[in-house]
């Protein structure tokens, strides 16, 4: 479903969330951000995918969580993406990233969607975000092991060029620094948002509204 979602995502959506959708500002923090730390930034990143940090939880992963955060985010490899042989490994079970995703499960009120959005801010090429949308996509809402079917969708032979081609039609409604894995991130939520519409942003935790359209009153980024 993947290859066909990105065969058929129209221009119009993505130059529409690229310029209209409060999403559109993860893809920048990502690319600005320090790789090994998190930072007020990143919080702010995860409210702008509706899937807002709880305060205390927040000052935590910037103070007493830190050290051990930026140790964890140091062992992930900053150059890596999904499409590369090397992501089963960087994603293994037993590697930093779930090490870190494990921490970061752990603290209040941070379940599958929010530390997965934590860690895509981070390494935005190489760990994908999970949420109902995608979850739908993937047929995969029982998979408890959820980065091993999208390793495993990205390394059948059709999904990159697929998700090449809607590059190239894309042109310049898709900023230059948005990852292939935004990118259909992106697509996906167009996608199945277009056929289960929602009435606006949500704070829970399995939260699919990732990226909320501005309001006439709104200011872009």
């Amino acid at each position: 479903m993947l290859c066909e979602i990105a065969d058929a995502a129209p221009v119009s959506g993505l130059e529409s969330y690229f310029t209209t959708y409060s999403g559109r500002g993860f893809d920048r923090v990502a690319m600005e951000g320090p790789p090994d730390r998190f930072t007020a930034g990143d919080l702010y990143a995860c409210a702008l995918l509706s899937a807002e940090i709880e305060p205390h939880t927040g000052a935590d992963l910037l103070d007493r969580e830190a050290k051990r955060c930026t140790g964890l985010l140091q062992a992930i490899p900053s150059v890596v993406s999904i499409r590369d042989d090397q992501s089963a490994d960087a994603l293994a079970s037993d590697g930093a990233a779930a090490e870190l995703y494990g921490l970061l499960r752990s603290m209040k009120s941070i379940g599958p969607t929010r530390a997965s959005k934590l860690l895509a801010v981070k390494r935005p090429g190489l760990v994908p975000i999970r949420d109902s949308f995608v979850e739908e996509a993937l047929d995969a809402r029982k998979v408890s092991e959820w980065w091993a079917p999208m390793v495993a969708a990205w390394s059948t032979p059709a999904l990159g060029p697929a998700v090449d081609s809607l590059r190239a039609r894309a042109g310049s409604a898709v900023p230059p620094y948005v990852t292939d894995l935004r990118l259909l991130d992106v697509s996906v939520w167009l996608s199945i948002e277009s056929t289960h519409p929602l009435a606006g942003a949500s704070d829970t935790e399995d939260s699919s509204d990732h990226a909320v359209p501005l309001s006439d009153t709104e200011v872009p980024l």
